[in-house]
């Protein structure tokens, strides 16, 4: 049965990390026969505002192999830097076995504001690679038991960009079942960079902690280095020990590690909670209550959080 061209829909809800946030989404399925289609979408939230277009071809695997060009304006906030930029890109999608590779450049003009207002004003070639692993049951559902993701970019001057610098970040995440009805889970998260002036980086190239995926009992980005305006590294781990139960609910206790770095010397903030989950279908949903330890005084933090990782 042929599908309807034209696709609308709209959303509404609330993330602690984001706080109130709203989205419209447009999407053209059937653009030609050749399979293009075409999406423009807006979000708006009390951190961030974006809109962005795309314009998506099909290669060997329509499912999942594409070449995407897409260009947007993003404004947000991050640690106590402010960022607004605007974005094209040019990607190409391949599937590697179990794996998908994505090849990508981007162009970044960036207007970061710091603390004082000052501004700075940086335009930046940015060609870089991403793989990440595929779920088993790609096409039928997102459920799995591990989940990792590996980026490195970068943008040289000798190709016009106002900075040159190079850029590496990884993410993992794997549950492993200990017996019955136990199960342990990890996460973590590594990010470098290697650039001769920091300040140079615009606020999108700096790393930033803390959060629902991140270490909780700490705001989003909140953790930032002492002047708030990011790092040149990250380093974020995560240890949980979790139990199932009736109804598809399982509990959950964790310790979070981790900071941004300028070196890697630097000091790790830590935090503890519990939490329990709902696992649905395809997803699970949890809801965590966290305190941070590393900051004596800091009141106890409620995190919302999404995971496909089961």
């Amino acid at each position: 049965e042929r599908i309807r061209p034209n696709r609308y829909s709209i959303s509404a809800g609330y993330g602690t990390d984001t706080g109130f946030r709203g989205r419209f989404a447009w999407d053209n399925r059937l653009v030609n026969r050749r399979g293009h289609r075409w999406r423009l979408e807006t979000t708006l939230s009390q951190i961030r505002q974006e809109l962005v277009g795309r314009y998506v071809i099909p290669i060997g695997d329509p499912s999942l192999e594409k070449l995407e060009f897409s260009a947007g304006y993003i404004n947000e906030e991050l640690g106590d830097l402010e960022s607004e930029r605007y974005e094209a890109v040019a990607s190409l999608t391949h599937a590697l076995g179990e794996w998908q590779r994505v090849l990508f450049l981007k162009l970044n003009q960036e207007q970061t504001t710091f603390p004082d207002r000052t501004q700075s004003d940086v335009l930046l070639l940015i060609p870089g690679i991403s793989y990440a692993s595929m779920p088993p049951n790609f096409l039928t559902g997102w459920v799995r038991d591990s989940a990792y993701y590996f980026e490195l970019s970068g943008s040289p001057q000798t190709l016009g960009s106002d900075a040159s610098y190079l850029r590496f970040y990884s993410r993992a995440e794997k549950v492993w079942q200990i017996g019955g009805p136990w199960h342990l889970r990890s996460r973590g998260e590594l990010g470098a960079s290697w650039i001769n002036e920091f300040s140079e980086l615009p606020a999108s190239q700096r790393f930033f902690a803390g959060g629902d995926g991140s270490v909780r009992g700490f705001g989003f980005n909140e953790l930032a280095g002492s002047d708030g305006e990011g790092g040149e590294h990250l380093l974020v781990g995560s240890l949980g020990l979790e139990r199932d139960f009736p109804r598809q609910l399982r509990g959950t206790v964790f310790v979070d590690a981790g900071n941004v770095l300028n070196d890697w010397s630097d000091p790790l903030e830590y935090s503890v909670g519990i939490g329990v989950r709902l696992r649905l279908p395809m997803l699970m949903l949890g809801l965590d209550v966290a305190q941070a330890l590393s900051e004596p005084g800091k009141r106890p933090r409620i995190h919302l959080n999404i995971t496909q990782v089961f």
